[in-house]
């Protein structure tokens, strides 16, 4: 089987199989990853300063509807402004608690060694124009710790870049999960 996930949800993944075992996985994909450690410190000098991650919080908190409206645009630029309203309403349905917190962890969380660990197939997928997960910070730290990590990078391509470059995407994720069958063919 192939898990694959977006964003902050790649920790979740990560976690998962740090937790769980990979028994039942084959090939993990995380597209447009956040992590392996947002936060800046001694060991991290390039992250988001802390002062910085918690004015984003404070704004998720307080204006949640003003960031939609602010950030929006660099997700997926190009796309429909109905398609950008439907994303938008599902942040607004979330519980505002829950996603500020969901955020906080994505920002404190540090998955270095849980990724390091990794012993199955990993393929990053990552847009060099993201602005919510800065490819340096995040798909190319994961490419140096992960075992045999494969990134794949889209050029001009954004955080949402399942939306902005979909049949590359779809195409790209098909093959993924083929060839992650056929291993298992041949393996068990």
């Amino acid at each position: 089987m192939t898990l694959v996930a977006h964003s902050g949800a790649s920790g979740e993944a990560i976690r998962y199989l740090s937790r769980h075992g990979d028994e039942r996985i084959r090939h993990l994909v995380l597209v447009g990853a956040t992590g392996p450690c947002m936060l800046a410190a001694q060991d991290n000098p390039c992250g988001v300063p802390r002062e910085a991650a918690e004015a984003l919080l404070g704004e998720l908190a307080h204006d949640l509807a003003g960031w939609i409206d602010s950030n929006a645009g660099p997700f997926a630029p190009r796309v429909s402004d109905r398609l950008i309203q439907w994303l938008g309403q599902m942040i607004m349905d979330v519980s505002r608690r829950t996603f500020v917190d969901f955020q906080r962890a994505i920002l404190e969380t540090d998955f270095r060694d849980e990724a390091a660990a990794l012993r199955i197939a990993v393929t990053l997928i990552h847009g060099d124009m993201d602005a919510s997960a800065p490819i340096e910070l995040t798909a190319h730290a994961y490419a140096r710790i992960v075992p045999d990590a494969e990134l794949i990078v889209y050029e001009g391509a954004p955080h949402g870049l399942m939306y902005t470059e979909r049949a590359r995407f779809i195409g790209e994720l098909a093959a993924i999960v083929e060839a992650a069958g056929q291993r298992r063919t041949s393996i068990g």
